[in-house]
């Protein structure tokens, strides 16, 4: 075979791979654009019709709530992770 034929295969073979690939993973990159734009919706919209005192209070239970439930569920998702493997 020539060489550029199978480098062409190769490449097709690529393209072909990561087509299917982006027809998987284009609902799951939508999903957590969407995921991560719900915290700064809604403060935009307690920004457009609160005072400052009430986006203040929702930026600080919004930090709150990252620090104190999230990294904790992070967390444990990492122990699990680590604890199941072994």
């Amino acid at each position: 075979m020539d060489m550029e034929l199978i480098e062409t295969k190769i490449s097709n073979g690529y393209l072909v791979q990561f087509k299917l690939l982006m027809k998987l993973c284009l609902p799951i990159i939508a999903n957590q654009i969407f995921e991560v734009m719900l915290t700064p919706m809604a403060i935009f919209f307690i920004g457009n019709f609160g005072n400052k005192i009430e986006l203040a209070g929702v930026a600080l239970a919004v930090s709150i709530i990252n620090v104190t439930c999230v990294a904790v569920a992070i967390g444990f998702g990492t122990a699990v992770d680590t604890f199941m493997s072994q």
